[in-house]
């Protein structure tokens, strides 16, 4: 009897302890008001997954054997109407009446775009949200929205890990350079999203984070891609000279030189043995020589820094290649005679977000045209095993304006008789305020002081109401637009996270393939795939558990 009380006090007493751990471990954790964590997250999606799951009364969904997530950053509702009326006019049409080829998928949702810190987000946080399944705080790229900056936590696992477990073929593609904030996402982990090359890292940093050029070379999943296109060969250590046509303004133009003297590049290369067929291009034509079917891994870097404008760039075989034939050569490539278990690749229209941020309204809507090629040649390429997801990260602050005329130049002017003549295009804020605003009257110069010439030329900014340097994102929703095995799952408003969930669905791959019955056969594969990080408090708590059951039957 006597030893049944001992062991009855043990017990309560480490109740009493288990209890205590886990008020410390929640004070030394940093939440948002909100409680939002990795965990919080998760669940979210789950639970909509499995709201839609319900709904529609689905068993299951014709599995897709390939996935291609299409990105376009900045890629507003307004932007989207803007492109679709240059389509047309391009055509020779009036405009309004032309479609963009994603506006025709079947299923259509709408995604929240905020971080867990702001209510208007950035690239960083939202692509973590597109890519892992969790959202995270502004600036943050692979991060638990529960860490500190300064904790060296183990990167989120996301989709491109979930389908590299699978043994499926993977691939980025982007306009910007291949380390800037949305294509990071996918393979890399900063408390800041412009640690991209080692001079960015602060020195107290550097214990904790690689920078995300070494990143993309040195761990997995980033060296494991089997397709990496864009710009960035400054960030790698392996510039070239270049010279561009035009200079464009805005921190997205800045730059950066290692100073470890290590090239990347020629480090990518060491890591694959003499039987693995790697292959580095830097021009259109470099790319468009590459021998497909034997191909294992690609790095395609076009550019020292971002690559250039649709519009301006040098389209001869030395030049850099557009984002529709880097589309197509890399689905080409992922689809190869090597291609047995699909392929999952990220496509983004980067550009579109950093003309926007200039106020370049001409160039981010010729490049949302671009985008939009793209697309189309995706869909022209994939049979119906193909999963397609066309969305933004986020929006941007450009307004279409009334009442210009039926079949107006869509970068022309508005009409309204009792106003002065202003922009169909113009900006809430940005540097186009400064090209507009007269430093003698403060006040707006009258739009028709510009000549068509100058208002035609890729450096022309439109006007804004605000004078900022960068003109700022927007915090509305963004449209989700999905075709292909799974596609029914996107419909509704749902939290931008929710995303990579319908590709683990769908695809099976990462963690909730086990929810699909026609993934059965690789569910013990795929629950391996699957981000196993748990919340500190739940794994010590577990711990002492194990410890209270041993001293009870000892």
């Amino acid at each position: 009897m006597h030893n049944f009380k001992e062991k009855i006090k043990k017990f309560l007493l480490l109740i009493v302890l288990i209890l205590l751990q886990g008020i410390l471990v929640e004070s030394y954790v940093w939440r948002s008001p909100n409680n939002d964590d990795q965990a919080f997250w998760r669940e979210n999606a789950e639970r909509y997954l499995s709201k839609i799951l319900k709904s529609q009364d689905i068993k299951g969904v014709d599995k897709a054997k390939n996935v291609i997530l299409f990105i376009g950053d900045g890629m507003s509702f307004a932007t989207i109407a803007a492109g679709r009326v240059l389509k047309g006019q391009m055509e020779k049409r009036s405009g309004e009446e032309a479609e963009l080829v994603f506006e025709s998928f079947p299923h259509i949702g709408m995604a929240k775009t905020y971080n867990t810190d702001k209510q208007v987000p950035d690239s960083a946080g939202t692509a973590t949200a597109l890519f892992t399944g969790v959202k995270t705080i502004i600036g943050a790229i692979g991060l638990n929205p529960a860490s500190d900056e300064s904790t060296a936590n183990d990167r989120m696992k996301g989709i491109i890990d979930w389908a590299q477990a699978m043994k499926k073929r993977t691939g980025i593609v982007t306009t910007t350079r291949i380390t800037h904030a949305t294509p990071a996402a996918t393979y890399a982990y900063a408390a800041k999203r412009n640690y991209e090359c080692d001079t960015n890292v602060p020195e107290f940093m550097r214990s904790y984070y690689k920078d995300i050029a070494r990143q993309l070379v040195e761990d997995y999943p980033g060296k494991g891609m089997n397709v990496i296109f864009g710009g960035g060969r400054d960030f790698l250590g392996a510039s070239k000279k270049q010279e561009s046509k035009f200079k464009f303004s805005g921190t997205a133009e800045i730059s950066c030189n290692r100073n470890d003297s290590q090239n990347l590049v020629e480090k990518y290369f060491q890591q694959f043995d003499n039987k693995t067929n790697v292959k580095y291009v830097t021009t259109s034509g470099e790319m468009i020589a590459l021998n497909i079917d034997d191909i294992d891994h690609v790095l395609g870097l076009f550019s020292n820094n971002q690559m250039d404008y649709e519009s301006v760039r040098d389209k001869g075989s030395d030049g850099q290649p557009s984002l529709t034939e880097m589309t197509k050569t890399a689905i080409k490539i992922l689809d190869n005679k090597k291609n047995k278990n699909g392929f999952l690749l990220m496509v983004e229209g980067g550009r579109i977000d950093q003309a926007h941020h200039q106020n370049y309204a001409r160039l981010a809507i010729e490049e949302m045209v671009e985008f939009e090629r793209a697309i189309q040649e995706a869909v022209d390429m994939t049979s119906d095993d193909t999963l397609i997801i066309v969305t933004a990260d986020h929006a941007h602050s450009m307004v279409f304006n009334g009442y210009p005329t039926r079949g107006s130049d869509i970068f022309g002017m508005g009409n309204k008789p009792d106003a002065e003549p202003y922009e169909t295009l113009v900006y809430s804020t940005g540097p186009g305020y400064y090209m507009h605003v007269s430093n003698d009257t403060n006040r707006f110069i009258n739009i028709t002081q510009f000549s068509d010439s100058q208002r035609a030329a890729p450096t022309y900014m439109h006007s804004s109401l605000i004078p900022m340097p960068d003109g700022t994102h927007s915090g509305e929703d963004v449209g989700v637009f999905a075709i292909g095995p799974g596609s029914r799952l996107i419909q509704g408003v749902f939290e931008q996270n929710y995303i990579p969930y319908v590709i683990s669905f769908a695809s099976c791959v990462g963690p909730v393939s086990h929810k699909n019955p026609l993934c059965v056969d690789n569910e013990s594969k795929s629950n391996l795939a699957a981000d196993t990080n748990q919340n500190l408090s739940f794994l010590l708590t577990l711990n002492c558990i194990c410890i209270l059951f041993r001293q009870f039957v000892s």
